[in-house]
């Protein structure tokens, strides 16, 4: 039960940048504030919505963990820890892109 809520707020907290965050996917141990997902997906258009001229192929988060204070939520911070990320990206053509910045949906940016 506790589960199914905490993955309804992840969901709303993360659910821009990451997709199928399900329960069977989640460990939580409640009174020690320690929560794991496994096997996270990033969202394909997540360049996209950060305006940066890639393309995400393929994302994952291996292990994502959080320690969250549940005593002190208020004030003291959420402790995250991410392993095993495998990204795979390829970039934008540049007429696309250079189309996108012209009409304001990226920004132009210099690296």
């Amino acid at each position: 039960m506790f589960e199914g809520l905490l993955e309804s707020i992840l969901n709303k907290v993360l659910g821009e940048y990451i997709v199928g965050l399900n329960s069977k996917d989640l460990s939580v141990s409640i009174w020690s504030g320690a929560v794991s997902l496994t096997n996270v997906q990033f969202r394909k258009d997540l360049f996209q919505k950060l305006k940066l001229p890639l393309q995400l192929v393929y994302g994952q988060i291996g292990v994502l963990k959080l320690s969250v204070p549940w005593k002190s939520i208020g004030s003291s911070p959420v402790d995250v820890q991410i392993e095993n990320v495998e990204i795979v990206v390829s970039k934008y053509l540049f007429s696309l892109y250079q189309h996108l910045v012209n009409i304001g949906v990226c920004a132009r940016r210099v690296f």
